[in-house]
Formats: C-alpha cells, sequence, structure tokens
C-alpha cells in the first residue's frame, strides 16, 4: 500500500505545473492566483468544469496501489483527459506509460517524454508511420501497438522499412460485431509468420478490450480474457521481446483481465500484464459510478468522482423549466446527459434536488426539467456526468479546485488539455 509520503508525492506532482488559463480558454480565472477562493454563486464564471484536487490524488494513488497488489503494470489510457501534467502524475505513482488511440495523441505523448507509448490500435496512417520511423531512428520512447492482420504488418513493413529498432506489436483479438481484432483463432499462426518475417515489427504478445461488451454478458467478458491468455500460452516460444505482453482492461473490467490473465502471462520469462483503464482517473457521477469492479463485483479499488459541471440559470421561461447556459459544447452527452446534484442560491443555501432532470441540450443550453422546487434566475446548477473520455475534451484548462467551505471553491492549480 502507499504511504502518506507517496499520496504527498502524487499531490506535488499533480499541483507542479500550474498554467494561467489561455486566451482561447473558457475559464475567466486568469487574473486570479491559485490559493484564492470563489464564491461558487457569484465568482465562478459559468459554464465551468471543475475537477476536485484530492479525489484525483485519491484515485491515482488507489489504482496504482491496486496494482501493484495484483502484481500487474497499468499504461492508463491518456485520451480521457489529454492533460500531459495528469500524466506525469500517473507515471509519478508507478505507472509504466501512457496508453493513446491515434497519431496525435502518440505524437503528444512523445513529445511530452512518455517512457512506453501504447498505441492500442492499429497504426496505419502513412503520415504517422512516416513520424515513428524518425521516433525509432532517433532512439525515442518504447512504442507499442496492435496488428490484427497480415496485410496489416505489410503495409508497416513497407512505410518502415528496417529501422534501428522495431516497434513492437501485439496481435488484437476482436469480438464478433465489435471492433477491431482477429476474430478466428485458426488465423492467428499466419500473423505470427509475418510479424517474426518482418523487420520492421517484433511480436510482443497479444491484446483485446473487453469493455466493448455490457455487464450482462460478463461471462463472454471473461471467455474472451480467457481466449487471449490461451493463445499467449500457444505462441509464448514465438515472442520476440524482453517482456511478452498481455494487455486488456478498460474502466469496467479490469479486476477481471487482472485476474484472468496474470496467471499464464507469469509462465513466460519476463512476462507482463499491462493494463489500460484510464477513466478512472476523473471517475464520474453516472456510468462508472454505477459499473467500476468496486460497484459491481467488490473488487478493484473505491474511486471517487472528481469532475464537476457548473451552469446558471438564465430563463424560467415556463413552469417546471429552466433553461441554463451549459450545452453540448461544454457537457459529456454520448452516454447520458448530466445529473443534476445541487443547487447553489443567492442567498447561501446549497439544497440537493429532489425531482429534476436535464432533459436536453443546444449547442450552449440545457433544458432543466424540475418539479416542485423554487429555481430562480441566476442560481447556479451543481451537476455530475458520465463517460471520464468526454468530459475533459470541451475544454482548454482543466480547473483543479478544493471545496473549502459551503459554497466555495479555493483554486488549487489549472493544467493544459492538449485535445
Amino acid at each position: 500500500m502507499m504511504t502518506q509520503h507517496d499520496t504527498d508525492t502524487i499531490r506535488t506532482a499533480v499541483l507542479a505545473e500550474h498554467e494561467a488559463p489561455g486566451p482561447r480558454s473558457k475559464s475567466s480565472l486568469g487574473r486570479l492566483e491559485p490559493g484564492q477562493t470563489l464564491r461558487i454563486r457569484d465568482e465562478l464564471p459559468t459554464p465551468m468544469l471543475t475537477v476536485e484536487t484530492e479525489a484525483v490524488v485519491s484515485n491515482i494513488e488507489r489504482m496504482a496501489s491496486w496494482m501493484a497488489e495484483q502484481g500487474v503494470q497499468l499504461a492508463p489510457h491518456g485520451k480521457t483527459t489529454m492533460t500531459p501534467a495528469l500524466w506525469r502524475a500517473q507515471l509519478t505513482a508507478g505507472a509504466v506509460g501512457i496508453t493513446v488511440a491515434n497519431f496525435p495523441q502518440a505524437r503528444v505523448a512523445v513529445q511530452e517524454g512518455v517512457p512506453l507509448v501504447v498505441i492500442a490500435n492499429e497504426f496505419l496512417t502513412p503520415p504517422g508511420l512516416t513520424w515513428l520511423r524518425g521516433v525509432l531512428e532517433d532512439d525515442g520512447p518504447e512504442i507499442m501497438c496492435w496488428v490484427d492482420s497480415v496485410r496489416a504488418v505489410e503495409q508497416m513493413q513497407a512505410a518502415l522499412g528496417r529501422t534501428p529498432r522495431p516497434v513492437q506489436v501485439c496481435i488484437e483479438l476482436g469480438i464478433p460485431g465489435k471492433r477491431a481484432g482477429v476474430r478466428q483463432d485458426d488465423e492467428v499462426g499466419e500473423i505470427v509468420e509475418a510479424i517474426t518475417a518482418s523487420d520492421a515489427v517484433a511480436f510482443a504478445g497479444f491484446s483485446g478490450f473487453e469493455g466493448v461488451l455490457p455487464p450482462e454478458r460478463i461471462e463472454e467478458v471473461r471467455a474472451f480474457l480467457r481466449r487471449m491468455a490461451r493463445l499467449f500460452e500457444r505462441y509464448a516460444d514465438r515472442m520476440e521481446v524482453d517482456h511478452p505482453v498481455l494487455t486488456a482492461g478498460g474502466g469496467l473490467y479490469f479486476d477481471l483481465a487482472a485476474e484472468i490473465l496474470r496467471p499464464p502471462a507469469e509462465t513466460a520469462v519476463g512476462g507482463r500484464v499491462v493494463l489500460r483503464p484510464g477513466s478512472y482517473l476523473l471517475h464520474d457521477h453516472g456510468h462508472y459510478g454505477r459499473l467500476t469492479p468496486y460497484q459491481l463485483r467488490d473488487s478493484g479499488p473505491q474511486l471517487r468522482a472528481a469532475a464537476t459541471l457548473w451552469a446558471r440559470v438564465l430563463s424560467t421561461p415556463e413552469q417546471g423549466l429552466a433553461i441554463l447556459d451549459a450545452g453540448k459544447r461544454d457537457l459529456a452527452y454520448d452516454i447520458s446527459l448530466p445529473r443534476p446534484l445541487r443547487i447553489h442560491r443567492a442567498d447561501g443555501r446549497i439544497e440537493p434536488f429532489t425531482q429534476a432532470e436535464l432533459v436536453d441540450t443546444n449547442d450552449q443550453h440545457g433544458y432543466l426539467e424540475h418539479a416542485d422546487q423554487e429555481i430562480e434566475i441566476g442560481d447556479v446548477i451543481e451537476f455530475g456526468q458520465s463517460h471520464p473520455c468526454t468530459i475533459a475534451d470541451k475544454w482548454r484548462d482543466l480547473l483543479l479546485v478544493t471545496a473549502v467551505e459551503p459554497g466555495h471553491l479555493r483554486w488549487d492549480a489549472s493544467v493544459r488539455t492538449r485535445f
């Protein structure tokens, strides 16, 4: 388990890289200095996203401790926040690398000095491969990506040629009807032959993403992970890296991935399991708040929702309807609309909502339906959101804050996103 010293180290890392909100930021806080306090109702500009400092610190610490206890490694998905300052805090806590999904994200990770960049995808865009060759020639970080066909290997070989060091590739396994990945096990052998015959890539192991399956299909999740384990054992003697890898684990099933994948990984010399959850950093008040391993299986770390969206009431044009100053450009809406938590009133009262729901949005407006609750123009509504991967992408800066007393936030730091 991590000690208080480790907690302090993580907190220092989280707050180490404060940047004043940029000129194109939505924030109007550039006139303030970290450490100053804002009265939410009167001084917090809206719409606004804030991130609770101590929740982020706790989530980083708890996930790092849990991973260490399980004997597996963590390369969290960086696309959740695309915030290098927070990536560095995760690395400080023991993460071995950062996972990304595409060329622009990978370029940011390399620029920011990430030691292992896991591109959890087939990486076939020609400009990206040209860039990747330069990274390999410049003795940059470790790069790992996926392939799921002989054709993908051939395209990487044609673009990269003989490089000073090969790209580590995992054969991605997939689920019928879902995203990329080999469907039939009898296709794997020819992909292994193509990789091991290539100068540009090295066979590193097997990868997959079980998070495309919903919780009611949990036995299919287990079967998919066992399939990964079985193929790893079958082809372990063909792997061309010092640390053969099994890598999986989104935010819903990382506990099962650790349980099922670690035993076969330990049978290979230098074998390792690398898990890639990213949503744990911000967590949420909705989707992941209900479905994490801790909630469903009493497994994994207990996480805290860190991100809050603040919106102001602009109009009350009809009975039971309030129009807010936050819309699609400000909030996550791909899984569900934000959930109203509390209302901050002019007289200082803070009240929980009884019956209220955000039912629709335009670009810059939200429609809050409510029943039997007084709502006045100028009131500030505090919202929890779902799906951390679509919370931060609307914002140029993430404002790290601490609630110091009811209705007041201390501004701790601002960290820049790189979307």
